[in-house]
């Protein structure tokens, strides 16, 4: 399937009682690399284990006063509907949104074909890095830039052209395989509003 318009999806969760995942963040990213959604998700306190932000970057003031659950579930929702949906490993995030997609509406990039030996370890750092030329989670995961670099991933992944002559061209030769800016240079505006900005956006849809 030749996507040529879709929305980027990542998500992170935190630990709650007896292990379960609970979301706790999620980004959605347009095919034009703009933000359509960047929502914190509220999870009582007393209900995380572990907020594990060494690796999801949250802590309990970015879930205090963060919209409900199904506020944001609703959200995502609406904005998905009826669009390609394009993620890294996307059923995680899907189950951690308790959501469905058609199946013909999902891609995912874990899924394609890297050639080889990049199939052996295609975590989504190591595709960056490899494919693209740029370095993600370096500390903390940003689920905006982990949705960029999924998506520009795929658009590489698409010109590199036929299977027959795709893996040879995903191969860095020297120099950057992307020319875009790195996600974490697209990312830097939407991380510098408070999360209480993101929370008014969200409330002003479901009110």
């Amino acid at each position: 399937m030749l996507v040529t318009g879709g929305i980027a999806l990542d998500c992170e969760m935190v630990r709650g009682r007896c292990g379960a995942a609970r979301l706790g963040r999620v980004s959605l990213v347009n095919w034009d690399e703009s933000v359509l959604l960047d929502s914190y998700v509220h999870v009582p306190d007393d209900e995380v284990d572990d907020y594990l932000t060494h690796v999801s970057g949250l802590t309990r003031r970015h879930l205090e006063g963060a919209p409900s659950f199904k506020c944001v579930q609703r959200h995502v929702a609406q904005l998905c509907e009826g669009r390609v949906l394009i993620g890294h490993a996307i059923s995680n995030d899907l189950k951690a949104l308790q959501l469905a997609h058609p199946p013909h509406l999902l891609l995912d990039t874990f899924e394609l074909d890297w050639g080889k030996a990049r199939n052996k370890h295609k975590g989504l750092k190591r595709l960056a890095h490899e494919v693209l030329g740029c370095e993600v989670q370096e500390g903390a995961h940003s689920p905006v830039e982990d949705a960029l670099t999924t998506l520009r991933l795929l658009k590489r992944w698409q010109e590199a052209g036929v299977p027959s002559e795709r893996i040879e061209r995903l191969t860095l030769r020297g120099g950057r395989a992307w020319e875009s800016p790195p996600p974490s240079e697209a990312v830097k505006a939407v991380e510098t509003v408070e999360a209480v900005e993101t929370v008014e956006a969200v409330e002003t849809v479901e009110a």
